[in-house]
């Protein structure tokens, strides 16, 4: 395979090159040989650029991060109701998920083990206060209360996609896992609010 110039942007390249191997050969095809010949480098270059395969990852993963927020917060409006923000999340994250599908995975199930960076946990943390700001004045709770639930919330939106998306539950319709998601927050909501009536 040629090789690219000294020149080329060799550090974006290999983010490319990993999107490519990551859809051709999933999640356990990743290995840095085979992006380094993806982009067209040598394995050595590669390490001029990331430290590790999981350094390299961090950086792809910071851009699905911000691609994740573009869409859960689609089409959402300060005029919204309570039902039609939490169907709008439910519809967003689920569809993110499906056409997503393999960053989706390395995202939120590919263990790490290098020490994850401040820019990334800077990056996580706005995504979660932005749900928790929508969320707010739904639960009417504390902050803390707030970003307890939403962490519940969430948890629990990950897992039904999850489960759904691997054809671990006896249905694959979207439709189906829409309304899954929807009676989640809802129920729990009620529930939630019900709990701080008897404070």
């Amino acid at each position: 395979m040629p090789r690219k110039p000294a020149n080329a942007n060799l550090k974006t390249d290999l983010v490319k090159a990993l999107s490519k191997t990551l859809k051709k050969d999933g999640l356990d095809g990743l290995d840095v040989r085979k992006i380094a010949n993806e982009a067209g480098c040598s394995v050595g270059t590669f390490y001029n650029h990331y430290k590790s395969l999981d350094d390299l990852i961090i950086y792809f993963n910071g851009n699905t991060l911000d691609i994740l927020s573009a869409c859960m917060f689609n089409e959402i409006k300060p005029s919204d109701s309570a039902k039609e923000i939490i169907n709008k999340i439910c519809h967003n994250y689920i569809t993110f998920a499906e056409d997503n599908y393999t960053e989706w995975l390395l995202l939120l199930e590919h263990p790490l083990s290098i020490e994850i960076p401040s820019w990334y946990k800077d990056k996580s943390e706005l995504l979660f206060q932005k749900v928790a700001n929508i969320f707010h004045p739904i639960l009417k709770g504390t902050d803390k209360d707030t970003e307890k639930a939403v962490k519940i919330l969430w948890s629990s939106l990950h897992g039904i996609c999850s489960l759904t998306l691997k054809n671990r539950l006896r249905f694959k319709k979207r439709q189906n896992t829409l309304e899954l998601c929807r009676d989640l927050f809802h129920n729990y909501i009620l529930g939630y609010r019900i709990g701080l009536e008897s404070k």
